[in-house]
Order: C-alpha cells, then sequence, then structure tokens
C-alpha cells in the first residue's frame, strides 16, 4: 500500500489476489520483450529504414507529399507503414508527430507483424484517451490502410475473404482526420 502515486495506480488493490511476474513474457506474439518498445530505454541501434521499389512504395511517396510541418498523424496497417519508413529513412521524424491508434507517439514505427509497436516512443497513452484525442479532432492527416477497394472508391476493411476481420478504428479515424 501506498507505494505508487495515486495516479499511476491502474489496478486497485482491492481486486488484486496475487501478483505473478512471468520472465519470459512477451511483449507481443512476435517481440520479446524490449525495453526500447516500452519507453523504458533509448536505443542508438536502430537498423537503417530500407524500402524496395514497389508499387506500394509509388503510393507511399505520393502520399507523403501531402504531409506538412507539425502534422499529427496516423498510421495504419499495410501501405502506410511504408510512409512511415519513408519519413524515418530521410531523417524527417521530427517534422511531425506520429501516431498509432494504440496509443504510441513519435518514435520509430515497426512494421509488417510488428505494427503497433514503436522503439523509442516519445509518449504511449492508452487506447481509450488516444481515440478521445482522435475524435477531438487532434488529426491532421491519417494513412490509413484497407482490405479492399472498388472502382469507385467504396472501401471494405470488415469482411476479408469471407471473413469477418472488423473495422478496427478504421472508421472513427476515417471520420476525424
Amino acid at each position: 500500500r501506498n507505494s505508487m502515486k495515486a495516479r499511476e495506480v491502474r489496478i486497485p488493490a482491492a481486486l488484486v489476489d496475487v501478483v505473478v511476474i512471468d520472465e519470459s513474457q512477451r511483449q507481443g506474439y512476435e517481440l520479446v520483450y524490449d525495453a526500447a518498445v516500452s519507453g523504458e530505454r533509448f536505443t542508438h541501434d536502430l537498423e537503417e529504414q530500407t524500402v524496395q521499389f514497389s508499387p506500394r512504395l509509388v503510393i507511399a511517396k505520393r502520399a507523403r507529399q501531402e504531409l506538412v510541418d507539425d502534422a499529427v498523424i496516423n498510421f495504419g496497417f499495410g501501405i502506410p507503414d511504408q510512409v512511415a519508413k519513408l519519413i524515418a529513412r530521410d531523417g524527417m521524424s521530427d517534422r511531425y508527430y506520429q501516431t498509432i491508434e494504440h496509443g504510441t507517439y513519435g518514435g520509430r514505427l515497426m512494421d509488417g507483424d510488428l505494427f503497433g509497436y514503436a522503439m523509442n516512443p516519445n509518449c504511449m497513452i492508452d487506447g481509450p484517451s488516444q481515440f478521445d484525442f482522435y475524435s477531438g479532432g487532434g488529426l491532421d492527416i491519417a494513412f490509413l490502410g484497407f482490405g479492399e477497394i472498388d472502382a469507385a472508391g467504396n472501401v471494405n476493411v470488415s469482411k476479408l475473404a469471407g471473413n469477418t476481420v472488423g473495422p478496427g478504428g478504421f472508421i472513427d479515424i476515417a471520420q476525424n482526420a
């Protein structure tokens, strides 16, 4: 009791019977624990961002042209991670406020199966607070992934190949950026 500041407590003691510490706990299914991802340690050992020429890169380069200095950006899954790679590769990260819906601000956004994590984040807030910020008009621009797009520009992000996957934060973010 009283070992933490009240504002730092996330689960009241009345709800805790026992605490189990798992020394081999992973941060994600593809990520062993890394203090540079949790924000506990800053690392200078970041791999150089490489991008291969592809249609995805052409789309990402065109999308990046929409950015203005000091823009608050949301990056979605898929092609948007190529935009983040271009920003990092070209040393432009300090020109923008980069966010992802999971609550991370800044840092080097990770891609592929590690989407949703960042190395060396500046700030990490909880998801509901992030969406409050987004819904309140905090975003300037969003680079969103999509599952399918038809010729009329209709986007399907909720049912792919007959499987219901759900839209995630797509709807909220698309309506507020």
